[in-house]
């Protein structure tokens, strides 16, 4: 018999009372069959996104051959590092402490939904609690995924999901940003920028956030970096979150790309000469190389000397260097190394023939070198976000290739629907 979970409707005179469930049912798409198996209820590939690519580092087609060929050299059975399964989501700007692990926790979800047919209009907010654990997190940590009309608030810690309802945002390029209490939307031309508080339905960014170009996190949940513009120099302005400024601005560099989130609040520009690294002191070069990928507490770059002989760097957060012994050619798309340091994810093309959009995913250990692929098509939009990393460093959640959220354990290299049938989705963040 098919479980159906009713979420509660929130409106302003119901904050937070769990007495007056709402007639609409949140569509998560999940029958629970006879053998307890979950199905998913949706699997249509989500319409194809022109968005500032993850994949503007390097090209993939020079990256299928040359993580296929290091991968065939690497022989080191013993370099998996020490992961357990689960089955749900996660990352945050700011510091994060690492969740406490869950012997219970289990890869498979263990509750179901079925849909049901609508008897009212879809809620500004709906409100999903599944009694129980995901990715057996005992720490307070969010997982933000946003769709094309709607994000998606996960508390691992408790099951709980609320999903709440967008204006639509269009094709270009779009800032996800959580902060204190809320989530912020920004999109990166002059259209109107969206604020989502805590189980809140969605409101307009407040004047001072918003405007064109990026929105990146800010050293603390209080505040956000945001593109500004003053007597023709464009600069990267430190907000508090009811757009006060701070009288911190950051000079962008003029032959760079758009900035990026270093994972400790602060800001990393590619551009000529190799890496920069902006905080409130200023502007500095952490690297005459290429960015490979970035974490909170490591970047790793590809750097050369006067003969072009190239080789992966790891420098920590402070920017000191140190050699990392992963192979992983010249030409590598952005990726995302986990917080403890150990593991980056790197996307990549797994040359699939007839299908060269395919995204794939590629995982090496920083310590030991040992490279694996994992067996997952995952979304070929480029959205910065299609992976983030829990802040326990012990899951993976990724956009799949049809919208939907996908677990991997690096450990095990195996994979699962965090939320099976759960609202398509394409951008992903992690609040801790």
């Amino acid at each position: 018999m098919a479980l159906v979970l009713r979420p509660h409707r929130l409106d302003d005179g119901q904050m937070g009372r769990d007495d007056q469930p709402s007639e609409e049912v949140l569509d998560l798409g999940v029958v629970e069959e006879p053998t307890g198996e979950a199905r998913p209820g949706r699997s249509s590939r989500p319409a194809a996104l022109s968005r500032r690519g993850l994949l503007g580092v390097g090209g993939l087609a020079a990256l299928a051959g040359a993580w296929a060929v290091a991968s065939s050299r690497a022989s080191s059975p013993a370099s998996s590092a020490a992961q357990s399964a689960a089955s749900s989501p996660a990352p945050s700007p700011g510091p994060a402490r690492p969740p406490a692990p869950s012997p219970s926790a289990s890869v498979r979800p263990s509750a179901t939904v079925e849909p049901s047919a609508p008897t009212a209009p879809r809620a500004a907010v709906a409100v999903t609690d599944l009694g129980r654990p995901l990715l057996g997190a005992t720490d307070t940590w969010d997982l933000f995924a946003r769709g094309e009309d709607v994000v998606l608030r996960i508390r691992p810690a408790s099951g709980r999901i609320t999903r709440t309802a967008l204006p639509p945002l269009g094709d270009a390029d779009v800032s996800l940003v959580p902060a204190r209490g809320r989530v912020l939307i920004h999109p990166t031309d002059y259209r109107q920028g969206y604020l989502v508080m805590d189980d809140r339905p969605v409101t307009e960014m407040p004047p001072g956030l918003d405007g064109a170009g990026p929105m990146l996190p800010g050293p603390d949940v209080d505040h956000v970096w945001l593109q500004v513009q003053e007597a023709g120099r464009t600069e990267m302005a430190l907000l508090g979150l009811d757009g006060h400024p701070t009288g911190v601005r950051v000079a962008m560099p003029r032959y760079a790309d758009p900035p990026l989130a270093d994972g400790t609040g602060n800001l990393l520009f590619q551009g000529v000469g190799g890496l920069y690294r902006a905080d409130a002191r200023g502007l500095s070069r952490v690297s005459d190389g290429m960015l490979l990928a970035v974490g909170g507490s490591a970047w790793l770059t590809l750097e050369c000397d006067e003969q072009a002989r190239c080789a992966t760097v790891l420098r920590s957060a402070d920017g000191r260097r140190r050699g990392a012994s992963v192979a992983l050619g010249p030409q590598i798309p952005y990726g995302v190394i986990s917080p403890d340091g150990r593991t980056v994810a790197l996307l990549i093309d797994p040359g699939t023939p007839g299908d060269p959009g395919r995204m794939g995913l590629g995982l090496a250990d920083l310590t030991t070198g040992a490279r694996h692929t994992v067996d997952v098509a995952l979304s070929p939009s480029g959205q910065v976000g299609t992976v983030v990393w829990s802040p326990d460093s012990r899951w993976l959640v990724a956009v799949d290739e049809t919208g939907q959220l996908t677990v991997v354990d690096p450990r095990r290299r195996t994979t699962s629907a965090l939320v099976p049938g759960a609202p398509l989705v394409f951008q992903l963040a992690v609040r801790a």
